[in-house]
């Protein structure tokens, strides 16, 4: 009989309480992603096209970048006024030090560049490309003043970006709306002509006196002393009193031919907020970032600006939604807790164990939270069901332990090894999960929460009930009569007639290995809680007042079609417009708003709506093609998207590209230029500085950067016959207008220049109605491979379609690999090879029923999927280790079906219990919890613990009863004790 706590133990479990309430003081909620390997170089150069971006920056940016080791990945976008280059990182290569490597490869592409040039901001990406934070800033509503919003942008751009960037968490920060404020040299057309001023000239001349550089040293008293020239101008008083040189009218200052004035940039998109104009402020997240904390900072930090006098709402937080979703998980884990507390009230005997049993809940429910958060683990979603579904596993422990002290046959080596065998079994299949967990935080979090869960159970249950309840005894005795109740009148029925039983359960589970082998894969990513991020695609060359006008229009439609809408944040930019729409979940889906949403942009010419929801992902096949020339991969795209409309599993295309917008071309006329002297790069110079107002030098004012711009009246050249009359100063200073010197001709130019492993690329999907993964992957193959493109070119398909069926054949094999150490752990403790194969048929009999479940709802397969299974393999062995132990430690004298079913009734209430507290533990993860992941595993785990239960007491005992001469394990341990119940 075991002896009174000794002071060892009580002082242990002081220790524990003590540590377990340090570490919840200092508990963490949180929703990490995976840890990212992906940095993005954004570069801006205001003003530039396409085409000279790329030329300019993302090439020389690329070819300093690619000779780094470690790259998995390089592509990058050249579009109007910016380059962004996205770098993917092989898993192996330490993110931090490949930053430093990066940020010097990136300094030395800058220093190339002109000054006009934005510096370049490097960000570590995660790889959700949708923003986690979205805040609007409003004017003052009661402002008047037209330049409010660009006055606003400029003070977020000054004060709370920078701020922003900071926090913890925290990856690109980008801001729209609004406009950048600068200094506008604009020349007043009359006044520079009479004297011969081009924009370029006065550039250039402001160029040369703004300068500050080194002209030597100074040695003075033993110390040697910079010598610097500054020539940096204070201020724009300043600038309007510099003297040009007017030639016959001697020196005149630049007032006299241009106006010198702070302005602001002209926008390149606008954003509203229900029809509201404002200034919006997008975050998104860095790398393995813990996106409710980086919420909560960015709340603080908005709570703070709001305090400071700025008009703010926070327009959507993913990390608030996690939250929202970690409370209800929450809510789930203690309805689970409660019930089986009372479950447990009424089914055990005993009114100590019923206290010592109800204590282990909370108590290695706090030591796991407590000991995560010491090894700095954010307590996430993922954590807490693993919780959930560990309770009934870890009362097992306890249940074994408490019957073994109340029959007075409790044996420490007896009673131990079964137990640290039937745990083992339940840990021993997250060792095959090693890769899954490096690719997935949620398959880590939920690993890590069951084994500490059930090793502190496991612990509680050998070192702390023994001492506790040797006084204890129980309050009543039943004894379950093989008459007595239906599933064991049932299971003396299966007992004699086995052959049906296997047959009818054989059946089953061939069924559900046919039917795993056909259910479709999922292969899309969830979508995130609480907003839809759609996209509406208007005509190449849509100018930003139209793009702007249409969404609008759109936004008012679906606002009034779908009164469950929240609001509706848009961004307006050249040729398209960006759409986040917060509703209301529990009265409308994410599908019916996207058809909502299509029917109104239809409605609206030349608008085309795309808002992917769960529903559309994995409805495609990506392909890239790559070569030289941006025109003829854009021709060759579309050539090969049609022809592939005719294949058999092909039902639709989606280029990834418009067509290039309308532009003007200036083609001179060379013997004219010959003729008047002149040179193309003047006429370029006329063009550059008369219409696109260039930045001639950055200014440096107050601790401030601003561009500094010198233009014509943009009013006198705002059409194409203005352009025309343009003039540019000859050799014998004679005006010729520059429609004399070329003509204007109507073409195309692109807008939007993608590289994919540095070479020039586009993209397209091809739509099917394909579900299974291994035929669309052979599909895509042969497609390629039947593909014929001219030489230089390549066609790839989307890799993620390969990497996620690696991660399907991983998790596969990760539950084969499952029974074969679970095969191992119950060889070694039973001593013998036939035993367990027999204890691990009861397992197939369990995974079948929720593959069955999942063709009969329509579902397809999820990784989530595969990860309850994998667990389900472990905790359903457990019933079958129990029963067969039973039945080898009884005599051998009584026939075979008495003993089955003595070994099953003896077993019996455990298994009601066991089962009954997992399945309570479990079930109100099935309520809407906001984590698809852990109501999936909740699913196949709640309905194959059933199977197993039911398995347990006929499938079992039929599969025993066959054979006169069944495999036994070793006994010895269980005859010395002579336990018995």
């Amino acid at each position: 009989m075991p002896k009174s706590p000794s002071r060892r133990t009580l002082l242990l479990w002081f220790a524990l309480i003590v540590s377990t309430i340090a570490g919840l003081t200092q508990i963490e909620f949180g929703a990490s992603q995976t840890a990212s390997s992906n940095f993005i170089v954004i570069t801006r150069h205001y003003g530039i096209n396409a085409s000279e971006i790329e030329r300019s920056i993302t090439d020389p940016l690329e070819n300093q970048i690619s000779e780094l080791p470690g790259i998995k990945r390089l592509s990058s976008t050249s579009e109007f006024s910016q380059s962004r280059v996205t770098i993917t990182l092989n898993r192996a290569v330490d993110a931090d030090a490949f930053y430093l490597q990066l940020r010097d490869r990136v300094e030395r592409a800058y220093a190339g560049w002109p000054d006009s040039v934005q510096r370049p901001q490097i960000h570590s990406s995660s790889s959700r490309g949708d923003p986690i934070f979205i805040a609007a800033f409003f004017a003052a509503p009661d402002s008047k003043d037209e330049k409010g919003l660009p006055r606003l942008r400029t003070k977020i751009e000054k004060n709370v970006k920078p701020a922003v960037e900071q926090l913890k968490g925290v990856g690109e920060v980008s801001i729209s709306g609004g406009g950048i404020r600068e200094i506008h040299v604009e020349l007043i057309p009359e006044r520079s002509a009479r004297i011969g001023f081009t924009p370029g000239a006065v550039g250039g001349y402001l160029q040369g006196q703004h300068l500050r550089l080194p002209v030597g040293e100074l040695e003075e008293s033993s110390m040697d002393l910079s010598l610097i020239l500054d020539g940096h101008l204070g201020n724009l008083e300043a600038m309007e009193e510099l003297q040009l040189d007017g030639k016959e009218q001697g020196q005149i200052p630049l007032k006299s031919i241009a106006s010198v004035r702070y302005g602001y940039r002209e926008p390149e998109d606008i954003s509203r907020l229900s029809g509201r104009e404002t200034v919006t402020l997008y975050v998104k997240a860095a790398g393995g970032a813990n996106l409710v904390a980086a919420s909560r900072l960015l709340r603080r930090e908005i709570k703070s600006l709001e305090q400071s006098g700025y008009s703010i709402e926070i327009v959507y937080d993913l990390g608030a939604e996690l939250e929202k979703s970690i409370r209800q998980v929450l809510l789930a884990v203690f309805i689970g807790i409660s019930s089986i507390a009372i479950f447990l009230a009424f089914a055990l005997p005993s009114f100590r164990a019923i206290v010592h049993l109800i204590l282990l809940l909370p108590l290695s429910g706090a030591f796991t939270l407590s000991l995560l958060t010491l090894f700095g683990i954010p307590i996430d979603q993922a954590i807490l069901a693993g919780l959930a579904v560990g309770t009934g596993l870890m009362i097992d422990s306890a249940l074994v332990v408490t019957e073994a002290l109340y029959s007075g046959n409790y044996r420490f080596g007896q009673t131990v090894m079964p137990l640290a065998a039937s745990t083992a079994t339940t840990l021993i299949v997250f060792v095959p999960l090693t890769r899954a967990m490096s690719l997935s935080p949620l398959v880590l979090s939920i690993s890590l929460a069951l084994i500490l869960l059930l090793t502190f159970a496991l612990f509680y249950s050998v070192s702390f009930l023994p001492p506790f309840l040797r006084h204890s005894r129980p309050r009543r005795q039943r004894r379950t009569g093989s008459k007595g109740h239906f599933l064991l009148i049932f299971t003396l029925w299966c007992i004699h007639h086995p052959r049906r039983i296997i047959a009818l359960f054989s059946l089953i589970t061939a069924a559900s290995l046919v039917t795993a082998l056909l259910l479709p894969r999922h292969f899309g990513t969830p979508q995130d809680p609480g907003a839809l991020f759609a996209r509406l695609e208007m005509e190449s060359g849509a100018s930003l007042p139209s793009v702007d006008r249409r969404a609008s229009a759109i936004v008012r439609a679906l606002s009034a079609a779908q009164p469950d809408i929240i609001s509706v944040e848009s961004r307006a930019k050249a040729g398209q417009a960006l759409l986040t729409i917060r509703f209301n979940e529990k009265k409308i889906s994410a599908a019916h708003l996207a058809d909502s949403l299509e029917a109104a942009a239809a409605a609206v010419p030349g608008v085309f709506a795309y808002a992917p929801t769960v529903e559309d992902e994995g409805a495609g096949v990506e392909f890239t093609l790559s070569g030289g020339d941006n025109l003829q991969l854009r021709q060759l795209a579309m050539d090969i998207s049609a022809q592939a409309g005719n294949l058999p599993w092909v039902s639709g295309g989606v280029l990834h590209f418009k067509e290039n917008p309308p532009a003007y071309v200036f083609e001179p006329d060379i013997q004219e230029l010959r003729r008047l002297n002149l040179d193309i790069r003047d006429i370029a110079g006329l063009l550059k500085w008369s219409i696109q107002g260039p930045v001639a030098l950055k200014w440096f004012q107050n601790g401030e950067e601003r561009d500094l711009r010198v233009f014509m009246n943009r009013e006198k050249v705002s059409a194409l016959p203005q352009l025309h009359s343009l003039s540019i100063n000859t050799a014998e200073n004679e005006r010729a207008a520059l429609g004399q010197i070329g003509q204007w001709r109507h073409l195309e130019e692109p807008s939007r220049i993608t590289h994919a492993n540095r070479q020039r690329a586009v993209s397209f999907t091809l739509l099917t109605n394909t579900s299974n993964l291994n035929k669309l992957l052979t599909y895509s193959a042969d497609f390629v491979r039947a593909t014929s493109l001219p030489p230089g070119y390549s066609l790839l398909s989307d890799e993620a379609l390969e990497e996620k069926r690696t991660e399907y054949r991983g998790l596969w094999l990760s539950l084969a690999a499952a029974f074969l150490l679970i095969y191992a752990v119950l060889a070694v403790q039973s001593e013998s090879l036939k035993a367990p194969l027999l204890e691990l048929s009861i397992v197939p009999v369990s995974l079948a029923i929720p593959i069955l479940c999942y063709a009969i709802l329509g579902r397809p397969l999820k990784t989530s999927t595969l990860f309850g299974l994998i667990l389900l393999a472990g905790m359903a062995v457990n019933n079958a280790i129990l029963i067969h132990s039973r039945l080898a430690g009884a005599g051998t004298g009584i026939p075979l079906p008495e003993r089955i079913l003595s070994a099953v009734r003896a077993r019996y209430r455990g298994l009601i219990l066991t089962t009954g507290t997992t399945l309570l533990g479990a079930l109100p993860l099935l309520l809407r919890t906001g984590s698809p992941f852990t109501e999936d595993m909740a699913f196949v785990i709640t309905l194959g613990l059933s199977s197993s239960f039911l398995a347990a007491l006929t499938f079992f005992p039929a599969l025993l009863a066959l054979g006169k001469e069944m495999p036994g394990r070793n006994v010895r341990m269980l005859k010395e004790g002579g336990e018995k119940h």
